[in-house]
């Protein structure tokens, strides 16, 4: 019986010791309000600070930050400028969304994800460069950025997803990277001063809207026709020739459209709206149209 009753205190104290390392524990420093996760990691939480130009710590109490919580900067209207340490691993849901006045934020090449809504409705924000080590990208993550104008995209991001781009109305050009394979529902929707996207190599589908009312793109550049023909695009507002009426490949303007022996078929929707087309050439290879 006192061997049993040893068993069970001894269960009961390794259940509450990762109990304690595992569950968060909430604390102040510097303005910072953070907690304790995962063996004494520290995540930011809040901010009850004066400063608008934040240069978020690396450590508080000798304990690493690498997370930035949900809704940790939440509709702060005062901050300005961030940087985020390189400690940092992922940014959480809403964690600067509604940031009005956050003309600059710099994100870490320790970051590998970003959440949904992040930094959505950071009307303030004109350019945002996303590291390589980045490798998800929540929903709607920069939707409503109205006022960005250009974004580098991290090489080894294979989905840019749902809106995660909408309504960034001062957006003008974008280059999609070729590790990307996927674009999601509205991804770019509402872009009205984008003028020019680039395809990757390696994109297999364009779900649907993701170009909806990117009413003034003028051009569309890809570097393989084979792999053009091959997407899926999810209705005609999800291919950006809708809106721009015309296809440039290797910076060529087509014309006079040739498809490659190579191409077995061509999905639905692939040159719908380029009108700047006057002849199509479709080779005995293509089976399904």
């Amino acid at each position: 019986m006192k061997t049993f009753v040893k068993l069970i205190m001894t269960v009961v104290a390794v259940v509450f010791i990762l109990s304690f390392f595992s569950k968060t524990y909430a604390a102040e420093y510097d303005g910072y309000q953070y907690d304790y996760f995962n063996w004494a990691q520290v995540e930011i939480t809040g901010y009850s600070g004066t400063s608008d130009n934040l240069v978020i710590p690396s450590e508080i109490g000798g304990h690493r930050v690498t997370r930035i919580a949900i809704r940790a900067f939440f509709k702060n209207i005062s901050l300005t400028s961030v940087v985020i340490p390189d400690s940092v691993t992922s940014i959480g849901y809403c964690a600067f969304s509604n940031c009005s006045s956050l003309t600059s934020i710099t994100i870490p090449d320790s970051v590998t994800s970003i959440a949904e809504s992040a930094f959505s409705g950071c009307s303030s924000l004109t350019s945002i460069s996303i590291p390589d080590s980045v490798t998800s990208i929540g929903r709607y993550a920069f939707s409503g950025c109205s006022g960005l104008t250009s974004t580098t995209i991290s090489d080894n991001l294979t989905r840019i997803s749902d809106g995660t781009f909408s309504g960034c109305g001062s957006l003008t050009s974008i280059i999609i990277p070729d590790s990307v394979t996927s674009i999601g529902v509205s991804a770019f929707s509402g872009c009205g001063s984008l003028t020019s996207v680039t395809f990757p190599n390696n994109l297999t589908s364009v779900e649907s809207d993701a170009f909806f009312d990117c009413t003034s793109l003028t051009k569309v550049s890809i570097t393989d026709l084979n792999v053009w023909c091959n997407i899926s695009f999810g209705n005609n507002c999800s291919n950006p020739l809708f809106f721009s009426h015309k296809l440039f490949l290797d910076n060529k303007e087509i014309n006079e459209l040739v498809i490659p022996d190579s191409v077995t078929s061509i999905g639905s929707n692939a040159f719908y709206g380029c009108s700047s087309l006057t002849s199509i050439t479709i080779p005995d290879s293509v089976t399904s149209i």
